[in-house]
């Protein structure tokens, strides 16, 4: 899991200059964390009884931050009822203890190291996107969780034609990040097109919506969808970092905890 040492090599961090002023796409050359363990967890989840699956909705957690979104849901806060998926998001900001059994393990073992990790990415991220000035903000600020995504086989889906899988959408994130790589599939799109982000096998993160208002729209949070070609089932497990239990962030003037400032970015939609 160790990084820290690496990540302070700088000339590690690199942005493609073809997408540098219209993505701000942080990527560097250094091997992805494995996701073995997350994977085996949310896979053994997804093989329950789908009524016990839905007992561990983010409703019965109170929490957008924490809990399972379904294929076609209504209600959910983490996808559109559309997209072709299922989900899981995991946090700090429910306890361990009311998380399904099959993630516990993971979240007491290994959760602490995965954030230590993309913390520090972060920190040569910013830098790299020219936002030295932000680094207390990274540091003692922001907290983070973890969505956990499974995109069956195309040929399961009500419509097996479907190419989108996640609908365009901004994240509530000040970065996102794979830390643990990427499978082909992410596009990101700007006012020059679309760039297909192709399969990674190494960390890589953009700006969300927390970036965007906080610098005044200067960096702007990359809007992105998911497109599935084969018939093939997609994982993807990506770390958003968003603001600490019980701190604040100023967002239009306001001075917002993470769920006023999620419920802000639910006004998107």
């Amino acid at each position: 899991m160790a990084w820290q040492n690496i990540l302070k090599s700088k000339e590690l961090f690199l942005i493609s200059s073809a997408i540098q002023k219209t993505m701000n796409l942080v990527s560097s050359n250094i091997k992805s964390l494995s996701d073995e363990k997350i994977r085996k967890a949310f896979s053994r989840f997804l093989a329950r009884e789908e009524s016990d699956k839905r007992s561990y909705l983010q409703n019965e957690f109170g929490s957008p931050f924490t809990g399972y979104s379904y294929l076609g849901q209504e209600d959910s806060l983490n996808q559109y009822p559309e997209d072709g998926l299922h989900s899981f998001v995991l946090s700090d900001y429910s306890p361990i203890d009311k998380l399904p059994p099959e993630f516990q393990s993971f979240m007491k073992n290994d959760w602490e190291a995965v954030k230590q990790a993309v913390q520090e990415f972060e920190l040569n991220s910013i830098e790299s996107l020219r936002l030295s000035a932000a680094h207390e903000f990274v540091r003692f600020k922001l907290g983070y969780m973890l969505s956990c995504n499974y995109y069956p086989p195309k040929s399961g889906l009500k419509d097996p034609s479907k190419k989108v899988r996640i609908a365009k959408h901004k994240d509530v994130s000040f970065l996102s990040t794979f830390p643990f790589g990427l499978e082909p599939g992410l596009v990101l799109h700007h006012r020059n097109g679309a760039l297909k982000v192709g399969k990674k096998q190494h960390p890589i993160s953009f700006p969300g919506y927390l970036m965007e208002t906080m610098t005044g729209q200067k960096i702007l949070a990359a809007e992105h969808e998911v497109q599935i070609d084969h018939d093939k089932a997609r994982f993807s497990f990506s770390v958003f970092s968003i603001p600490k239990p019980g701190s604040k962030v100023m967002v239009n003037g306001k001075h917002l905890n993470a769920r006023e400032f999620y419920d802000e970015y639910l006004n998107l939609f």
